[in-house]
Order: C-alpha cells, then structure tokens, then sequence
C-alpha cells in the first residue's frame, strides 16, 4: 500500500531532480484523486453508512475526514457538502436520543426499565463523546448546541435529578458525564466552546453548566445528610470524594473546598 502511494505521489515528477512544469497534470496526482475519488465514497459513508453512536467507525471516520483535508482545502464545495451531510447525521441523532427520567420506585418495579434507562444514558453519553472527537470537522457552535443546548439540559440532567434519591446510581453516572464533558473541552481547563447568542451565558443559574453544578450541590448535600445515619459515613466520604473531584473537573475550586471539609477530606484541592 505505502508503495502504491508512493509511485502515485512521485508519478510525473522529473527523475533528474528538477521542478515540474506547472502545468503538468500530473503534479497534483495524489490529491486530484483524493478529491475526486476518495472524498465523493466517504461523504457516501458518512452520509449513509455512519452509525454516530459507534466509537469506532467514528474515530476512522474522524481520521479519513483529517486525512481527506491533507489534500483537499477545508473551503472546497465538496468538502462543505461532506461536513454538511456530518453535521446532519449528528443533528438527526440528537433529536432521535431520549434518555427516560424514571424516579427510583418505576425503576425498582421493573427491572428492565432500569436497565433501559442506564442503556440510553450510556448511549447519550457516548454520542458527546463522538461528537467530540469530530470537533476539528464540524462547527464548534452547532456541537455547543447539540450538546450543551439539547442534549444536558433535556434528557440528561432530568434523568439525573430523577435518580437523585438512588445516591449510588445518581453519583456515579453523574461522574461519566463530567468526565465526557471534560474529554470533549465543554468544561475544565482548555474549555472553549462559545454558545449561541440565544443561550444563556455559562455564570447564569439557568445555564446547564451551572444546573449541572447545582446538581452536583444537590448530590454533595443528599450524601451529607445520609451521613448522619449511623453505619453509612464511610461510604457516604467515599461518594463525597467522587463529588469533590467533580467540582475541581469544572473548575469550581470553592464548591470543592467546601464539601471536603464538611468531610473532613484532606486531599488538596
């Protein structure tokens, strides 16, 4: 194969050494036959093959798209049309996603509800990720949108509120998704995303950020007051510690300070 590549690369390049005439068409071989070969059987993929749920085929499809603009400019028509038919596909999966926001009690009278709801939240959580990892593809805002526009305040964080008095099921899923959002640069350091004009600005109690935080509040004063309970301290600084690490992940450095010593947590902070 890297054979292959190289006789195409070197094709109709003069064996002395010397430049070619510009207007050889066979200069630009390589890249002529990515545009006009390779990129029109990829947009076919991604357009109609691409599963945006599947962690794999999305990180060859990340890589094929990185590849293809090796050779082929970003401003390209059918490079734009490609990154058109992605953005759809991720649009269409969105709006497909529902995460149910089942209390305890329905999950406990039907084991398979229970285990359906975990599924899609997995699910959910695994289209973040794999959004993520086309951002240098797609636009920044549209993925701002999806995510932090649909995804966390609609099927997310009510699937959390409703698991809130379930402490060892609210926390740990809570804990995957600060770390899907950290992984995709929503929250914590090197964060970038800029939401839409029509958003609410991140500091505002309404924005899902801060409805995230507060829920992590909400966990941090559920698990201190089942502390009290005799026996269940030990495993309640367990979920504590959990729920510090999580504020320090978004950066909220005296949220984090606060519950560690209400536990008596001693790890720096």
């Amino acid at each position: 194969m890297l054979r292959g590549y190289s006789v195409l690369f070197d094709y109709g390049l003069p064996t002395d050494g010397s430049e070619p005439a510009p207007d050889d068409p066979d200069t630009n071989l390589v890249p002529r036959l990515v545009e006009k070969v390779g990129l029109p059987i990829l947009h076919h993929a991604l357009e109609h093959c691409w599963d945006p749920l599947d962690r794999a085929v999305t990180n060859r499809a990340a890589t094929a798209v990185e590849e293809v603009l090796v050779y082929v400019e970003a401003g390209a028509p059918a490079v734009v049309e490609m990154v058109k038919a992605v953005e759809g596909r991720m649009e269409g999966s969105v709006a497909e996603m529902k995460v149910p926001a089942w209390p305890p009690p329905v999950l406990a009278a039907c084991p398979f509800a229970a285990r359906f709801a975990a599924q899609r939240f997995g699910q959910a959580l695994r289209l973040i990720h794999n959004m993520g990892r086309l951002r240098e593809v797609v636009s920044q805002p549209l993925l701002d949108r999806l995510v932090l526009g649909s995804l966390l305040p609609n099927q997310l964080l009510p699937h959390l509120r409703a698991l809130t008095p379930s402490l060892h099921d609210a926390v740990p899923r809570t804990e995957r998704l600060v770390c899907v959002l950290c992984d995709g640069k929503w929250v914590g350091t090197g964060s970038g995303s800029a939401l839409p004009p029509s958003a609410e600005p991140r500091n505002s109690p309404r924005s899902p950020l801060s409805q995230l935080v507060a829920y992590v509040e909400t966990l941090g004063r559920s698990v201190e007051s089942r502390s009290r309970v005799e026996g269940q301290r030990e495993e309640c600084v367990v979920l504590a510690r959990k729920l510090k690490r999580m504020l320090v992940q978004m950066e909220e450095m005296d949220k984090a300070r606060g519950l560690a010593k209400v536990f008596g947590i001693k790890e720096a902070v």
